[in-house]
């Protein structure tokens, strides 16, 4: 079959290898360098930066495309096997390309298959510098419009800049008083939360034989609490479920937040602040514990909306409480609702004696109004 008829572009095998060289020979290289393929120009010829301005918000093409290089060779290594030489299967490039929302209808599994076949010249895995160049030709058939390092660049905008961690400097455990005050009001609807889809963290469940093994089960079960409380959207086998975001931002929060390995005991006492159970204030949980969820739930807010305040976690939390998540849990794990017991992820003011609690916006114009960002 053409190369039209099956989806697979026409560049050549080493296309972002030529780019890594441009990298290579400093920074005064022009930027107009870096197209890729058939689309390079000349260093006179003016490049196309109107576009970029657009998809990037300004800035050098150059140092933008160096950044979505690095952030790709952090996903390679996530999503490879045998770490000791890491490799992608077509499993987990395919994987890739659902978690990130790749896959629509421009850009379909077939041709993501058909990229990873090409690509990789009948072998069953995928080097680095192969992953770079599938990368390329991803980008190249969703955007067919747009040259080769543009088309790259938006790819990165729109479906990959969620993995793209930057606060490595900072302990995310950092977050506000007022976050923590939040996180404590409602911590026995996220206590419920955790038991139920984290059962081998509290010993419900035999653990897994290993850390990763542990962690990647962890994060499974992180993303599909987010797509079962409609955080997370997802599409396919039967399932249609509008999010507010992506699976590539709950994967990228799972593993921002399980880098700390320790919990500082103070953490542990101010998700327990006002709580009248001492045991409350144990920790719970092995790898992923429930310290990690809590804050984890927190930055989800800040990426859903977009913003770092206390707001952020609140809206969320709406959110999850008018969604379909209630009866979806009820169903997986019957045994934890009891009779008559609810399962409050919402804050609520109860007179004067409540001043000095988290202030919350619990009428259902805010609840209409957090509806209507995420369906926009």
């Amino acid at each position: 079959s053409s190369d039209a008829e099956t989806g697979v572009v026409a560049l050549p095998q080493d296309s972002w290898a030529r780019m890594d060289a441009v990298h290579e020979e400093g920074p005064d290289r022009p930027s107009n360098a870096l197209q890729i393929g058939s689309d390079a120009t000349s260093p006179e010829e003016p490049p196309a930066q109107e576009g970029l301005q657009q998809v990037c918000g300004g800035g050098s093409q150059r140092l933008e495309l160096a950044r979505v290089q690095e952030v790709l060779a952090s996903i390679f290594e996530y999503y490879s096997i045998q770490r000791t030489a890491p490799r992608l299967t077509s499993t987990r490039f395919q994987r890739l390309a659902v978690d990130s929302c790749l896959v629509d209808a421009s850009l379909s599994s077939a041709k993501v298959d058909v990229t990873f076949s090409h690509v990789c010249r009948g072998s069953p895995y995928m080097t680095l510098p192969q992953f770079r160049d599938a990368m390329v030709r991803l980008a190249a058939i969703k955007y067919p419009t747009l040259q080769r390092s543009e088309a790259v660049l938006r790819m990165y905008v729109e479906h990959l800049s969620a993995f793209d961690v930057t606060d490595e400097g900072s302990s995310i455990f950092d977050i506000s008083a007022d976050s923590f005050s939040i996180l404590a009001a409602v911590r026995p609807g996220l206590q419920t939360l955790y038991e139920g889809y984290f059962a081998m963290e509290i010993g419900k469940l035999p653990p897994q034989r290993g850390l990763a093994e542990a962690l990647s089960r962890a994060e499974d079960d992180f993303v599909q609490l987010l797509i079962d409380w409609e955080v997370v959207a997802e599409h396919g086998s039967g399932c249609q479920v509008q999010g507010l975001a992506g699976k590539a931002m709950a994967h990228a929060v799972f593993r921002e937040v399980t880098k700390a390995r320790e919990v500082p005991d103070e953490v542990w006492a101010k998700l327990s602040a006002g709580s009248a159970d001492l045991a409350s204030c144990k920790p719970l949980g092995r790898n992923f514990t429930f310290a990690h969820f809590a804050i984890a739930i927190t930055l989800a807010a800040q990426r859903c909306f977009a913003e770092n305040g206390t707001s952020a976690l609140v809206r969320l939390l709406e959110w999850m409480s008018s969604s379909k998540g209630r009866v979806v849990f009820a169903g997986r794990f019957p045994g934890l609702l009891s009779a008559g017991s609810g399962l409050r992820l919402t804050v609520e003011r109860r007179g004067e004696q409540e001043q000095s609690s988290p202030v919350v916006d619990s009428s259902p114009a805010s609840s209409s109004a957090v509806r209507a960002r995420g369906a926009s």
